[in-house]
Parts: C-alpha cells; structure tokens; sequence
C-alpha cells in the first residue's frame, strides 16, 4: 500500500519508469483501499437509520452485478426491495468512486418516497430546490414507490424528477411493491410508465433470504 501511494503522489517523477497501464492499475487499487477503508462506510451512512442494520446484516452474496444504469424494483412487502436498491446504490457508488477521480464532487440521495411526499404538499412553495437536487444528482435511490396514493400535483412533480434525470441521462433506482401495470392501473397518465419501460431494467424481487 505504501508503495503503490508512493507512485501516486511523485507520478511526475516515475512517469518514465511506469507504463501508462501499469500506473493504471496501481491507481485503482489504491482508490480500492481507499473505497474499503475511507469511502465505503461515508456512503453507507447516507442510508436511512431504519435500513442500516438490515443492510449491514444481508447476504448479497450471489447477487447479480449490474453496471451502472436505471432499476425498477419490484415484488411483494416483505421481499427485500428496499435493502436490495440500497445494495445497489452502494455499489453504484463505489463503480463511480474506482472510475472518476472526481467522486468528491458527486451528489446522491436516497429518499423515502412517503416523506418526499409530505414534504411536497406541506411546502410545495419551498420544493423546488429539493426537486433540483433529485433532477441533477448523480445517483438518486425513490423508496417505496406508490406506497401512498398520489395526488395530480405530486404525480406531476415526480414525472418531473424522472423525465429530467431520463433526458440527462442519470442513473435512479426505484422501489415498489406494485408493477408497472399495477402502477397504470390506479393513474390515467401514463408518463412515468412509459419512461421506465424505455430506460430502465425491471427487476422482481423474491421473498426475502438471508
């Protein structure tokens, strides 16, 4: 470890004794330490407290990797959504910290679709720059989709989070106990269906296993 950050910060003084590829490779494996040791655990609790201890205690082994891109999560209560798209949130992270040397600058959320709402119709006047933040981070994590019923207006307000972050091309994982069908079957406006099914991957997850 030491050495490999010895290159990296003297990579001027090297760079004639070090091919390109070679100083690659020492350069993410040091930003893999770093992701374990510094990085990983910063992301983490950026989770709700409710999920942690779930999170921190689920067997993802065997799990399928996936690059990073749009889920559309779904299945029954009680299968596991929630600590599977904060699974994927984490590793999307960690994808975007060993690729870009820039992650102290990446925003990400992950937010609790039920209280977005509340805070949408108790201040819709002050929402905008929180319905900004979700358009512009780079990773945004909806909880419980469609848990409670939608009025027009929040329907409105999420078709626009989705739709900017679908037009930026900006990775969001949603969570939902209902499919999309189901999700068609209590809306007449079918905007937010319709840019799920063109961007996203849907995933249905089964009973909960640990």
């Amino acid at each position: 470890m030491v050495k490999i950050k010895k290159y990296l910060t003297k990579a001027d003084k090297f760079r004639d004794k070090i091919s390109p590829k070679y100083a690659q490779f020492l350069r993410k494996k040091y930003r893999k330490e770093q992701w374990k040791k510094k990085v990983k655990q910063r992301v983490v609790d950026t989770l709700p407290l409710r999920l942690l201890t779930k999170y921190n205690t689920y067997n993802f082994e065997g799990l399928q990797k996936q690059k990073i891109t749009s889920l559309y999560i779904y299945g029954n209560v009680g299968t596991g959504k929630t600590v599977l798209s904060a699974y994927y949130y984490v590793d999307f992270l960690k994808q975007l910290y060993l690729e870009q040397s820039s992650f102290v600058s990446k925003t990400y959320h992950f937010v609790v679709f039920s209280k977005f709402m509340d805070y949408l119709q108790t201040d819709p006047n002050d929402s905008f720059d929180l319905m900004k933040q979700y358009m512009q981070c780079d990773l945004l994590v909806l909880d419980e989709f469609g848990a409670k019923k939608m009025t027009e207006y929040i329907y409105d307000r999420i078709y626009l989070i989705i739709n900017e972050r679908y037009l930026s091309m900006l990775p969001t994982i949603i969570n939902s106990n209902n499919t999309l069908a189901e999700i068609g079957e209590k809306f007449s406006d079918t905007r937010i269906i319709r840019r799920i099914e063109e961007d996203y991957i849907l995933i249905e997850k089964k009973p909960y296993k640990n």
